[in-house]
């Protein structure tokens, strides 16, 4: 990000952005001054769904003037440039990201995740265990929430370390193909 400001980000679908999800990333923004959250909840295209988000956003203390909404590209070379706005995905919850939670980690960006008790609700838990990456994945909201306000005062490191982080994933369980297949 070309700002000096720390943005948080979510690629995921809107239907998984819940009430308890937008709570706390409105206290996540509230805490980091300045902080933004990029949005592409595939809304932006579609008028009427963010203005129902942005009344639910409100009433869960999320100021919807910090959201960047993002639009929806045609090209996934375009897509995945996205993330390159980000310095941290914020995974939603109880019913969190898988694939775009890989793309984050592939474009160097880190994914704070909420560990849950259903298979929904342990997709990106179990992307970041197999990327060998368990400081990302809270288990509680306070936790998530710490770790939110952590990334934010590392984000020039995080900015820094992109390169490594794919390294880092190419060489995990996770970047295995070969034996994840065989799995």
């Amino acid at each position: 990000p070309s700002s000096s400001d720390v943005v948080f980000g979510s690629f995921n679908h809107v239907r998984k952005l819940g009430e308890a999800t937008l709570r706390l990333w409105g206290r996540i923004l509230e805490a980091v001054p300045g902080s933004r959250l990029a949005l592409k909840a595939y809304t932006s295209d579609d008028p009427g769904t963010v203005t129902l988000l942005r009344r639910r956003m409100r009433r869960c203390g999320l100021d919807p003037e910090r959201v960047i909404w993002l639009p929806t590209p045609n090209a996934p070379e375009d897509h995945l440039r996205q993330y390159g706005l980000l310095d941290v995905a914020l995974d939603p919850f109880p019913n969190g990201g898988c694939t775009t939670s890989c793309e984050a980690l592939w474009m160097g960006v880190p994914v704070i995740t909420l560990a849950g008790e259903r298979y929904v609700s342990r997709m990106s838990t179990a992307v970041l265990t197999g990327a060998e990456l368990p400081e990302w994945i809270a288990t509680s909201e306070q936790e998530y929430f710490n770790k939110a306000l952590q990334a934010a005062e590392q984000r020039r490191h995080l900015r820094a370390s992109r390169a490594q982080l794919r390294q880092h994933l190419q060489a995990s369980p996770l970047g295995d193909a070969a034996g994840l297949n065989a799995a």
